[in-house]
């Protein structure tokens, strides 16, 4: 289960990382961020439920395994998006490490909203959208 946990955290992290980093505006990053996260999950479907029943499983060997794995992706919302727009006043000040972990927490109860089809019940733009207007600076 642990290597299952650590191969599919890191073809989902490996992923995004990709995909974000192609944009250099930090609200494109954000967007980008969910719009590849919930692509990743539809095209992945089997690792992305499982990761997500894991995560919110009982057994706190897994979960914190799923919290290691995800650190770099907290890193990347706290680093690489949020502290980016904050710093070039896109985003208004927030602290970026409890916020990243509030949009982690968006994205992984939105994300793993999918039907049997692995389509998404809230459209990634949407998501997005809502959570770049509470990040924009006024």
């Amino acid at each position: 289960m642990l290597v299952l946990i650590d191969e599919s955290a890191a073809g989902h992290l490996e992923y995004m990382v990709q995909q974000v980093l192609k944009e250099n505006d930090p609200a494109r990053r954000l967007e980008c961020f969910f719009t590849a996260g919930f692509s990743w999950v539809t095209d992945n479907l089997p690792q992305g439920r499982f990761l997500f029943t894991t995560l919110n499983g009982p057994d706190m060997e897994f979960r914190t395994r799923m919290y290691e794995a995800y650190l770099p992706m907290f890193q990347l919302v706290g680093q690489d998006i949020l502290a980016v727009g904050i710093e070039q006043g896109i985003f208004r000040q927030v602290e970026p490490v409890s916020t990243a972990g509030l949009i982690m927490t968006i994205y992984l109860g939105t994300g793993s909203q999918v039907n049997e089809r692995g389509e998404q019940w809230f459209p990634a733009d949407q998501v997005s959208d809502f959570v770049l207007k509470s990040l924009q600076a006024q």
